[in-house]
């Protein structure tokens, strides 16, 4: 996980999920891999990398996600988590 940037993982998870995963499972899971953040408001930056990239997630419901029509086409566009730079 180390120098993988934040939305890479949160496409890694969902791909392996059986179906769309809350916020606050990703959030934990995406800790879980050995993500390294020293921010206060984690779960947050996991909804707003969610959120903003909508080529590679989907909203299906209230704080729910699954993966995008495009998730592996998406090449890494920097932003929250950018590789190199933990959260």
């Amino acid at each position: 996980v180390a120098g993988q940037d934040l939305r890479s993982i949160l496409v890694r998870l969902l791909s392996a999920s059986n179906g769309p995963m809350s916020i606050g499972d990703l959030t934990k899971a995406t800790l879980a891999s050995g993500y390294k953040t020293t921010s206060g408001s984690f779960r947050k930056i996991v909804s707003l990398a969610l959120s903003t990239d909508v080529k590679r997630f989907k909203r299906v419901d209230k704080g729910m996600y699954a993966l995008g029509e495009h998730a592996h086409d998406v090449t890494n566009t920097g932003g929250a988590g950018h590789s190199g730079n933990p959260v």
